[in-house]
């Protein structure tokens, strides 16, 4: 996910004359080309994936109930690398639609960008999966390094939220989390085609028509029994996010848009948005068991998703200037990594974490002791990504100046480090 996968400096296109006929105005768009925030942006998303991700305690009281119903929202945290997605590839694709050997150097800048990463985890896994003692590491009575053998071709091809969908269940631990890259990748493969087939502003309508048919499917889906975790792993039911994030690069990208007054619009989507959302989600709504989850929850999410990210582009307003803390910053530069990574890490610290007794014992409250097991995870999780980052990732994102991103006027762009 461009979310938390490709990390493409969004570059406004202004950044380089572009000659075209749908031109945007300067006064619309910042004139920077990298906007932190939207590191930001990505930062707070894999925050909130792994706080979900590593929730131990159970709840006991009302305000422990309330906090553990908010933390386990974080899975929508993917949702916004969703929306991030759409919008940051679809304005690259139409930003260098008339270039030449456009397709072949967006494939090629993805394939640097995830596959090192994504393919050297996927054979630490299965040569883990060999050596771990099978009596700890078995599924259904069978090994799981032959499990892993059976399935490798759904990692490979990045089709693993397919294997859960038709196994009705997450099936390989740590890589389970691939389920959000495959859709990306399936992503990339249509979308890149329809951006560079059609008008900009025939992208804008079909990403609406994605989004009311993500909606319908969904309720198909429901009608004929998929179970939630089917729905959630879909490609097409999944694609509230993707669609929204790719509509509004088309729409900041017409001559008329305006910034400031998207900014304004998405203050007051926020303001009504945000607290309903926060209550439905103490309310125990945003379960993905929930019909109202699967129904009208998926919409609503990415909606104040991309309402945040109108904010996060306009760097003037308190919001972006919140996603522009060193902190977010840097989870967001490795988000990618610690996407990854932060489940092996969780399992490790786990078996090594003190028992609820000796919390007591020390007068350490359980949500106390959650707290503190985020950060050792998140702070592990990191030391990770930032290895990955050095040995793996950073010598095959090097190798993208070979397939350079060029504007219409044939010069170098700097869109997507």
């Amino acid at each position: 996910m461009d979310g938390y996968l490709a990390r493409p400096d969004w570059t406004m296109p202004n950044a380089v004359p572009i000659k075209s006929s749908e031109p945007l105005r300067e006064s619309s768009l910042p004139s920077l080309g990298h906007i932190p925030a939207l590191d930001g942006l990505r930062g707070l998303a894999i925050l909130a994936v792994m706080c979900h991700h590593f929730l131990f305690i159970r709840g006991e009281g009302l305000e422990t109930t309330l906090v553990l119903r908010l933390a386990h929202c974080g899975l929508f945290g993917v949702d916004l690398f969703f929306v991030l997605s759409g919008f940051l590839i679809t304005g690259i694709l139409l930003d260098t639609r008339h270039t030449r050997h456009a397709l072949r150097n967006f494939y090629m800048r993805r394939t640097l960008r995830i596959f090192p990463l994504y393919y050297c985890v996927l054979l630490v896994f299965i040569l883990v999966a060999f050596v771990y003692p099978l009596s700890q590491f078995q599924r259904d009575g069978v090994p799981r390094f032959q499990s892993v053998l059976r399935d490798w071709p759904w990692y490979v091809t990045f089709t693993s939220n397919v294997l859960i969908g038709l196994r009705n269940g997450y099936v390989h631990g740590f890589l389970d989390v691939t389920w959000s890259l495959s859709i990306e990748e399936q992503y990339y493969l249509v979308w890149a085609l329809v951006v560079l087939t059609f008008p900009r502003k025939a992208v804008m309508r079909l990403s609406l028509v994605l989004l009311v048919v993500s909606a319908v499917t969904r309720c198909l889906f429901i009608y004929h029994g998929a179970s939630p975790v089917q729905i959630y792993v879909s490609s097409v039911c999944h694609a509230d996010g993707l669609a929204l994030g790719s509509y509004y690069a088309a729409v900041a990208r017409d001559d008329r848009f305006s910034l400031a007054k998207a900014t304004q619009w998405a203050k007051r989507v926020l303001a009504v948005a945000l607290p309903l959302l926060v209550s439905l989600a103490a309310a125990g709504w945003l379960d993905l068991e929930s019909i109202f989850c699967r129904t009208i929850g998926y919409p609503l999410i990415a909606v104040v998703f991309s309402q945040m990210l109108v904010l996060a582009i306009d760097e003037q307003n308190g919001v972006a200037r919140i996603l522009r803390s060193r902190f977010l910053m840097r989870l967001g530069v490795y988000s990618y990594g610690l996407y990854l990574l932060h489940l092996p890490v969780r399992a490790a610290l786990a078996k090594i974490w003190p028992s609820g007794d000796r919390w007591r014992t020390a007068s350490i409250s359980g949500l106390a002791s959650q707290a503190l097991f985020v950060a050792v995870g998140i702070a592990g999780a990191m030391v990770l990504a930032l290895v990955a980052r050095r040995i793996i990732e950073e010598p095959a994102l090097r190798l993208k100046r070979y397939f350079p991103r060029e504007s219409e006027s044939g010069r170098s762009t700097v869109i997507g480090a």
